[in-house]
């Protein structure tokens, strides 16, 4: 690696501003637009002669952090600085700099979003039984989790699928991504319209498999329910504004001046789309990924699907990938096997730095498309 001069500019400026204060002095500071525009001036950090490309990514983000609005990524950046600083080996290994670069980009910028992401983040699921017989969880865990957004699960009992629902209100709309593994006898409807009130019901779906359309049946010929097909034979992409499948990005209008954006991420399955909440921040993944059994039904689509995420995270803050299922335990690398029992799931909400570590993976087994385990994913060609 390049020498990294750049980084002791921008050590010695941010010691400097905050030798003599306390946090809340320094925050106040940091965050005054003076002292932003300063930084800008005083830290080049796009000089190529002194700075790799990956250096100057950590640094941005990390500049990024520490002229934030939240104390707590100030304080965390100055460390990231500290440890740059004292630590030569850091300063001169990829892996510790790509390390610190994607602690960064996890870190959220409005203190809002941040409660939403820690609300999905330390939610207890339900998990099913050894006994089902003997199971008194109800059909559907419907948990809200803030600025409009709220996550269903279905018991392991009813389905060893479980899959994961999400519904956006807005003033004049619910919006239901996913209908799930949903038989006769489901209450899915009840619950949604009893949400919903007077409000139109829009019905959308990541992807066409049966887990996470069975329950289509309960929203069909349903006053004041839009529906959108999961399939792309109805003219789903159009439906979303995509002309240009899979480069383009639509949008999902879901009422009260709030879209969702639309990115096509097939491999999975070809017809599947990610959704982009930008008032959250959250994007919800279906079963491109999830933390679990990656099952890929075109491999090269799968990278190219992760590729297009990753590329998307990096111009648009994401707080948080919302998939379609949990699969892994709390033990990193070590799945739950399939059946109506899970006790130790790990947290649903995954983050950029687990993007990034399974598209860097997907990438290297690009060739050989061999079976691959990770912390929070089992690739499966």
């Amino acid at each position: 690696m390049q020498k990294l001069s750049v980084l002791f500019i921008c050590l010695f400026n941010l010691n400097l501003a905050l030798a003599h204060l306390s946090d809340d002095e320094s925050h106040r500071r940091l965050s005054d637009p003076l002292r932003i525009e300063y930084n800008k001036q005083t830290k080049d950090l796009d000089d190529p002669d002194d700075t790799s490309q990956l250096c100057r990514d950590t640094l941005e983000c990390v500049r990024t952090q520490e002229i934030s609005d939240l104390s707590g990524n100030v304080i965390q950046a100055t460390r990231w600085l500290a440890e740059l600083e004292t630590d030569m080996a850091v300063r001169h290994s990829q892996a510790d700099l790509e390390r610190i670069y994607r602690s960064c980009r996890d870190l959220t910028h409005s203190e809002e979003v941040a409660e939403v992401a820690s609300q999905i983040e330390n939610t207890h699921w339900i998990h099913g039984a050894q006994n089902c017989n003997e199971n008194d969880d109800p059909e559907m865990q419907v948990e809200s989790m803030g600025m409009g957004l709220t996550i269903i699960r279905q018991n392991k009992c009813e389905t060893a699928e479980a899959p994961f629902l999400y519904l956006f209100e807005t003033e004049d709309k619910v919006t239901l991504i996913d209908t799930g593994d949903i038989w006769d006898e489901s209450s899915l409807y009840d619950q949604v319209a009893e949400i919903a009130g007077d409000r139109e019901i829009v019905i959308a779906h990541s992807h066409d498999h049966g887990d996470h359309t069975l329950g289509d049946h309960q929203f069909r010929d349903k006053e004041n329910v839009t529906f959108i097909d999961a399939s792309m034979r109805d003219g789903k992409h159009s439906v979303y504004g995509i002309e240009n499948w899979p480069e383009d990005i639509g949008t999902l209008d879901i009422g009260g001046g709030r879209s969702l954006q639309v990115i096509p991420v097939p491999g999975h399955e070809n017809s599947s789309v990610a959704f982009y909440d930008p008032e959250t921040q959250m994007m919800i993944t279906g079963d491109v990924m999830y933390p679990g059994r990656l099952y890929i039904n075109d491999y090269p689509a799968f990278v190219n699907s992760l590729a297009r995420m990753r590329e998307f995270s990096q111009n648009n803050p994401v707080s948080g990938y919302l998939g379609g299922h949990v699969e892994m335990s709390t033990e990193p690398g070590e799945d739950i096997p399939f059946g109506n029992y899970a006790p130790n799931e790990r947290s649903l909400l995954l983050k950029n730095s687990d993007l990034e570590e399974l598209y860097q993976a997907a990438l290297r087994n690009g060739q050989d498309q061999d079976v691959v385990t990770l912390d929070n994913f089992i690739i499966r060609p």
